[in-house]
């Protein structure tokens, strides 16, 4: 028979199940020393309490925790935070309420950064102010920095940014990690001013941002496209030098606030200076190209990159697709496409849509069909871009085809949707069907109407002789009001001999300031069709004197 183990043994014992992270091992000491008595053993059980809080087995801890003859505030603060690490955040609040109750033990900077992350999880902020108003009344706030940035970084995931920024105000030492909170909330939130004032305040208050506070500070340069203020920036990171001069993500950084401000040329000199580029900068780089337009130039550095082994993600895949369709250029998009293939992104539904896209845009909506239907999930962005792919082929019985089985598949229309469908019932002169979409607009709260949608039906009114609905539409909704509606019934006004509201159109888009060559020439004809020869010549002579350049732009 083997003998007991002895009290050094099983503390060893349960060091090293500590350090396996073994749970089958864990639960089965916890066995064998609930079994022996052993859980409520001074020392057998706090080090039983924590190898089963590092293992994972947190209710089993807690058992043990129940147990235990002493408990100090590492016993409360490690099962408090345990509960938050394992997602069930709640069960913290419960056991700070029985730690409170203990006279022997008192929550301390380490109790309350767990609780301020559990309140992160639950979105507590009243609970949360309970807190922050606990460690101000007993002075941990100002002499515990973990305390602080935690409490700072709870609001603002909250969305509290004001209530963050008067929190880190008040304090008599700000850190960089507190400020970098503050500026890192104000630009995700969409602020990027008031995260850029924030970090000036950072700098004067003598505090040197670090590469996360450079990261976030070019984020909101390239947010707001402040071009100046980013090149401000580089030159205070060049002053620095050092590892920060050669930090991936500041570099990375960079180049995005480079390219999203239109400077591409700068953008690739801080490229070619990287002694290691990643994924993120070559994808930067050809999103540059690609925003500018310059699609050759993306294609020869999507080749490059892998070359260089560098591979594609999904992100570098989407600007190579649509660099084949600023060219536009079929073969290159299918080359792409075999490559999409090669590297397992074939059945990405982001990627998918785009290369519908693309595949239209060339004029192959065979192809742009079979990419459709090899994907094994369509949501809505892939249907729209099926959708517009028909509406750019001038298959406009498709596009409104393709909406009809989008709806059978379940899927809820969105404003692009409903933009291309209301587009092709204008090219169709679908009345009816162009109506009911829009009044299907009008009642669905989460879609906003846009100019698009009132052109479209506009011209599908028009299309249909019902002129003054036309025009009752238009005036119906003044904020929409453009010259595109106008002119396009002004056009069809031509069309229906309707010389009065020709004229009404006419003085529309005088109103708008949009009155060019052919706008003068649409309403010299209509004059001409009524016999109003007078009126039709003095319209000639005005459109005469229109410059060249307005007027071969509209005809």
């Amino acid at each position: 028979m083997l003998p007991h183990p002895t009290l050094e043994d099983l503390v060893c014992i349960l060091n090293k199940c500590r350090l396996a992270r073994n749970p089958g091992y864990a639960k089965r000491l916890y066995v064998y020393m609930h079994e022996n008595g052993l859980e409520t053993h001074p020392s057998l059980g706090n080090t039983l309490f924590l190898m089963l809080i590092d293992v994972g087995i947190t209710h089993y801890a807690h058992h043990v925790f129940d147990q235990l003859v002493y408990r100090n505030e590492r016993s409360w603060n490690t099962l408090i935070s345990s509960y938050v690490e394992i997602g069930t955040p709640e069960h913290a609040f419960i056991i700070y309420e029985k730690m409170t109750k203990d006279q022997s033990v008192s929550p301390n900077g380490h109790t309350f950064v767990a609780l301020l992350k559990a309140c992160i999880e639950l979105k507590y902020v009243e609970k949360a102010l309970e807190i922050h108003a606990e460690v101000a009344r007993i002075g941990i706030l100002e002499t515990d920095p973990f305390v602080a940035s935690t409490l700072i970084d709870m609001y603002v995931k909250c969305g509290f940014l004001a209530k963050a920024h008067q929190t880190l105000c008040k304090l008599q030492i700000r850190n960089v990690v507190s400020w970098t909170m503050i500026i890192a909330g104000y630009v995700d939130n969409g602020h990027s001013e008031k995260a850029l004032e924030c970090y000036q305040q950072m700098q004067r208050d003598c505090v040197s941002p670090d590469a996360i506070a450079f990261v976030f500070a070019l984020k909101a340069c390239s947010s707001i496209r402040a071009l100046n203020k980013g090149q401000e920036i580089h030159v205070e990171i060049e002053r620095k030098g050092g590892k920060l001069g050669k930090d991936l993500l500041v570099s990375n950084a960079l180049i995005d606030m480079y390219v999203k401000c239109g400077s591409i040329v700068f953008a690739c000199e801080v490229f070619d200076k990287l002694p290691v580029r990643d994924v993120f900068s070559w994808t930067a780089v050809i999103s540059g190209y690609v925003e500018n337009q310059d699609g050759e130039a993306a294609l020869t550095f999507f080749y490059r990159m892998q070359r260089e082994g560098v591979e594609p993600n999904q992100a570098t895949f989407i600007c190579a697709v649509k660099a084949c369709i600023i060219l536009p250029d079929l073969d290159q998009g299918k080359l792409v496409h075999s490559c999409i293939i090669r590297k397992g992104f074939g059945s990405d539904e982001v990627i998918g849509s785009v290369l519908i896209d693309m595949y239209a845009t060339c004029g192959n909506i065979n192809d742009a069909c079979k990419v459709f239907f090899g994907l094994p999930k369509r949501d809505v962005v892939t249907w729209n871009a099926l959708m517009t792919g028909f509406t750019l082929c001038n298959d406009h019985g498709m596009a409104l085809h393709q909406f009809q089985e989008m709806q059978h598949e379940g899927l809820h229309p969105d404003v692009v949707t409903l933009t291309s469908v209301l587009s092709a019932c204008s090219h169709k002169g679908l009345l009816d069907e162009g109506c009911n979409i829009f009044e299907l607009i009008q009642e669905n709260h989460d879609i906003s109407l846009t100019v698009d949608h009132l052109n479209c039906l506009a011209d599908v009114l028009g299309r249909g002789g019902l002129l003054c609905k036309a025009e009752d539409l238009l005036q119906a909704f003044p904020s929409l009001q453009n010259s595109i509606g106008w002119r396009s019934l002004l056009g069809h006004c031509e069309t229906h001999g309707n010389r009065e509201l020709g004229r009404r159109c006419f003085n529309q888009l005088i109103r708008l300031g949009n009155v060019n060559a052919g706008v003068y020439r649409i309403m010299s004809n209509i004059y001409s069709q009524a016999g109003m020869w007078e009126e039709a010549n003095a319209l000639e002579e005005l459109r005469a004197r229109v410059p060249k350049k307005l007027m071969e732009g509209f005809d």
